[in-house]
């Protein structure tokens, strides 16, 4: 019974399909599963851009991060060179100092010297307490350049031969303020 029904509906479905009576339920079928295919296609292309687009980020990531080591090896040997030339000019300069300032420079305070050549001699005596640091600079022409810094400014005085030393710059100086703290303030 169950059989003869099934072979009924089948034949009823073959007359149907020999008519076109399904030509319609056969393409929207049809359009279904092609509309489903385009889906997907259109779903793997989007992965592959997001794939590319992830792949390419990670490159250029990964070139600045070459790029910034580069730089930073190229920096830190360039530093070297500069401190190695600059040790050079220390060593080359220090022998050069005259030897009326090496004497005078042993009886002097810590805060007054020389500076000779771009190098900074300070006294080898303790330094006097509640004095400014003073620094003589001897240049061409027989010009006495002194340097003279305080808590608040820098001066900066001319002095040629025997005359009197004139002011040549004055400039206040900023202090910035250090803040105390210490680890016990966030300690609780």
């Amino acid at each position: 019974m169950e059989r003869e029904k099934e072979i009924i509906i089948l034949e009823k479905r073959l007359s149907d399909v020999e008519s076109g009576v399904l030509d319609r339920d056969l393409a929207d079928a049809e359009k279904f599963i092609s509309d489903e295919i385009c889906m997907k296609k259109e779903e793997n292309k989007r992965k592959k851009d997001e794939e590319i687009i992830q792949k390419k980020a990670g490159i250029m990531i990964a070139k600045k991060f070459e790029q910034s080591g580069r730089r930073t090896d190229r920096n830190v040997q360039y530093n070297n060179r500069e401190i190695e030339k600059n040790w050079q000019y220390f060593v080359r300069t220090r022998d050069s100092i005259p030897d009326y300032m090496l004497k005078k420079l042993k009886s002097m305070p810590n805060n007054k010297g020389y500076i000779w050549k771009n190098i900074y001699c300070y006294g080898e005596r303790p330094a006097s307490i509640g004095e400014p640091v003073i620094l003589f600079e001897t240049q061409k022409d027989g010009l006495l350049v002194i340097h003279e810094t305080t808590d608040s400014e820098y001066k900066i005085w001319h002095k040629k031969g025997t005359s009197r030393k004139l002011l040549y710059s004055n400039t206040p100086l900023r202090r910035l303020s250090i803040v105390s703290s210490s680890l016990g303030n966030y300690i609780k």
